[in-house]
């Protein structure tokens, strides 16, 4: 005989929900979650915040370790200010690179753009079939975009740009041709060199020059600003050229996502400690006051941009090391005013 199982009360017990009410509680959930989720969001954007500001905290700390030219920091401490384009490079030689990171950043920039404040000098003497000085772009070259020198070639990808399309005594050179992640740069057949696109750095490995040919000019590869006046501290390597057989051994150059920037402001102007030092920026370099390379508040990231990640305001760190924030219409309305004393930044 089948036995069944009494009511309870009465009633015969529920053994499973019925699709109304499993509708219902996916709503009530959906619901809570919506509620939530920009709560949960928020919480942990004020904790990426945080982190920023710890960032600047300990780049200020390891940028004040060193001695060297009076910044006039309180207490009559001397130290050394990188300039805007050496700050970065100074830091990856100290094997801290995830400091340059803000945990908010969204912009990542394109593997070549680590080349773009890198360039290649040649000084056409005498015996150069284009007297003269020229600077040639790595980012430019690399990308298919000429450059003045019409003497510098590239071989990258399998593209070749410019003025060359004979690559065998480079491969030769080279022991092999160039690898996917490898480009060859030639200035006629006086130098040439290999530029090496690793994960955080780059590398920079001359080659020398085509066999029984003569350089008739010189050349140097320089990372900063090409400037007549500054050029040669700014010097990565020198390669072959006029009077200059021997080749140099490899040169590293850090090349890695960083999300803040320096101002030139600092060795420019009286080394005040309330001056703006680091703020979150698209870029490594910041010149500000250097209007045809740096516009930061026109909001186009292709030529440098103050970024405000963090609900709208932007971490910045002042010359003695004081974290603080603003949005980005306060930042732009203090730079207006930099030559004047009414400022955050000349207080």
């Amino acid at each position: 005989m089948m036995r069944h199982s009494k009511p309870i009360n009465g009633r015969r017990a529920a053994t499973a929900f019925s699709l109304t009410e499993m509708l219902l509680v996916m709503a009530v959930l959906g619901t809570l979650l919506t509620l939530v989720m920009p709560l949960f969001g928020h919480a942990m954007e004020i904790s990426r915040s945080a982190k920023c500001k710890s960032n600047l905290h300990s780049l200020a700390a390891l940028l004040h370790t060193e001695d060297g030219a009076t910044l006039g920091l309180p207490g009559g401490s001397v130290h050394a200010v990188p300039t805007a384009n050496r700050w970065l490079d100074f830091v990856m030689d100290r094997r801290v690179p995830k400091l340059v990171l803000c945990p908010s950043a969204t912009v990542k920039k394109v593997r070549l753009a680590d080349l773009r404040n890198v360039w290649i000098r040649q000084d056409g003497g005498g015996a150069s079939v284009t007297p003269g000085v020229y600077y040639s772009n790595l980012e430019a070259l690399l990308s298919g975009t000429p450059v003045p020198d019409t003497q510098v070639g590239a071989l990258y990808k399998g593209n070749q740009y410019c003025a060359n399309n004979w690559w065998e005594w480079v491969e030769v050179l080279n022991g092999g041709p160039p690898e996917a992640n490898e480009a060859f740069v030639t200035i006629a057949t006086c130098a040439a060199f290999k530029i090496t696109l690793k994960e955080a750095t780059i590398v920079l490995t001359p080659l020398g020059h085509a066999p029984h040919w003569h350089s008739g000019s010189q050349h140097w590869i320089i990372k900063g600003i090409p400037d007549e006046a500054t050029w040669q501290s700014d010097v990565l390597v020198r390669l072959t050229g006029q009077g200059y057989p021997e080749v140099n051994p490899p040169v590293t150059v850090y090349g890695s996502d960083c999300h803040y920037g320096m101002s030139n402001i600092v060795p420019v102007r009286d080394y005040l400690p309330s001056q703006l030092w680091l703020t979150e920026y698209c870029d490594e370099v910041v010149s500000l006051t250097t209007s045809y390379r740096d516009e930061p508040f026109d909001d186009d990231l292709e030529n440098g941009e103050v970024m405000a990640r963090h609900f709208g305001f932007a971490n910045c760190v002042r010359v003695d090391g004081s974290v603080f924030r603003m949005t980005k219409g306060q930042l732009e309305a203090e730079f207006n005013k930099l030559d004047t004393e009414d400022n955050v930044f000349q207080k």
